[in-house]
């Protein structure tokens, strides 16, 4: 024991070199792979500095060709002229925002083709070195709508700044001239039109109020719904008289059964037998009319017929059953017969009084879209009178276009920045291919 434990300290050390030495190797592959890298790209530098020149021959070659280029391709200089839509003025205040529909029909104003046409054909002269076709003109004009406000752009984008200005302004000055003349006569036009709709509209109010009241009048609904409930009453009644007749004729047609079942077990006379000695007056008597000895009469019987009283009984109340049960047919046929008629009549009203609603309901919402209608083409008619008075949208030209001297087309300096950034990197690339060609011969 005290011998391991005095290897003990010796095995502690020997494992803490051992770790040392695992962490020492495996931080020194590490800092091996690093120091490998960095000796790559160094080695890959130093091999691009051997075609340093070509490199920059290349770079300095794509630089040179694209000013060229540059510098042959043709200017473009932009003219930009701005108009504002003056919105409408609704008692003493303006309205600050306009609608979508509203500001897309001053645009289209603007992109109007006549007035592009106009222009070009007074001005084709100076147009020719640039445009030859009315086609281009349009190609060349942008009209766009300001976000978020009530501005109109009008741009022309020309080899001539001079002649792109022209452009703007002219047409900005025709399209501030069109709207006058088109907000002047529509607004003229539309309120001699709405008055004659107003008027229209007010004679078909009337017209359908009168209808309303002359059908009111003629259908008489109050009275047609009297008479229907007068036939609802008597179906029902009758309905309770037939139910109250059936019962009774089931009565008397049971009673009639039992009566002539007791009428069948019944005879209409009765036999009755009596012997003669039971009566010594009338034996005596029999015996002095026949000159017999009433001795020879012993045995002898007398016999009668008489009406069977019960079987009277049995058959009048079977008549008179028969009778009942007659008479009760006949009422019950009669009830049904004025009951299909109460049913053809409630049937027959029940759907005039359908056909009567339904046309009553029909002229009632003819009446209340007629007055709606009056009620809008009012409102629209004062609406056109102040537009008459002035007070609606009102096309601005705010600033004119100028000749610009700076051209927006072509961006020189992003075009050749592109072609020396290109140039340089074709020439890298191909120093490396090149190289690693040499390497592999």
């Amino acid at each position: 024991m005290g011998a391991i434990r005095a290897l003990a300290p010796e095995l502690e050390s020997d494992v803490v070199w051992t770790e040392n030495c695992l962490l020492r190797t495996q931080g020194g592959q590490d800092q091996f792979k690093a120091q490998h890298n960095e000796l790559d790209i160094v080695q890959m530098v130093r091999r691009l500095w051997v075609y340093r020149r070509s490199i920059t021959a290349v770079t300095v070659l794509s630089v040179v060709l694209s000013a060229w280029l540059v510098f042959m391709l043709p200017r473009s200089y932009r003219a930009e002229a701005t108009l504002l839509i003056v919105p409408a003025k609704l008692g003493s205040e303006r309205i600050a925002r306009l609608d979508k529909s509203t500001v897309q029909s001053y645009v289209t104003i603007a992109q109007n083709k006549e007035l592009i046409l106009e222009i070009f054909q007074d001005i084709k002269a100076e147009l020719a070195p640039w445009i030859t076709e009315y086609e281009q003109l349009l190609q060349v004009i942008l009209v766009e709508h300001v976000r978020d406000t009530n501005l109109i752009r009008l741009a022309v984008v020309l080899g001539d700044s001079s002649l792109a200005a022209k452009i703007a302004n002219r047409l900005a000055q025709k399209c501030v001239d069109l709207s006058r003349r088109l907000t002047s006569y529509q607004a003229s036009d539309s309120k001699e039109f709405l008055e004659t709709q107003v008027e229209e509209s007010l004679r078909q109010l009337e017209e359908a109020r009168a209808v309303l009241v002359a059908f009111e009048r003629e259908a008489r609904l109050p009275i047609l719904q009297r008479k229907l409930q007068i036939q609802l009453d008597l179906k029902a009644k009758l309905e309770q008289l037939s139910v109250q007749k059936e019962r009774e004729l089931l009565g008397q047609t049971s009673r009639l059964k039992e009566l002539q079942v007791q009428l069948a077990g019944q005879s209409k006379t009765l036999r009755l037998s009596r012997a003669i000695v039971e009566n010594p007056a009338f034996e005596q008597l029999l015996a002095n009319a026949t000159g017999v000895d009433p001795s020879a009469l012993i045995g002898l019987t007398m016999e009668a017929e008489v009406v069977n009283s019960v079987h009277d009984v049995v058959e009048k109340d079977f008549v008179r059953t028969t009778v009942n049960v007659v008479n009760l047919k006949a009422n019950y046929e009669k009830l049904i017969a004025q009951l299909k008629q109460v049913e053809d009549n409630l049937e027959t009203l029940v759907q005039q009084s359908i056909e009567r609603e339904n046309e009553h309901a029909r002229l009632k919402q003819n009446l209340a879209l007629a007055m709606e209608t009056h009620r809008t083409m009012n409102r629209e008619y004062q609406q056109a009178k102040l537009l008459v008075m002035g007070r609606s949208e009102e096309l601005r030209l705010v600033e004119r276009a100028v000749p610009s001297m700076k051209p927006v087309a072509p961006k020189r300096k992003l075009i050749v920045g592109f072609a020396a950034l290109g140039g340089f990197f074709f020439s890298l690339c191909a120093a490396l291919v090149f190289d690693l060609i040499r390497q592999v011969d």
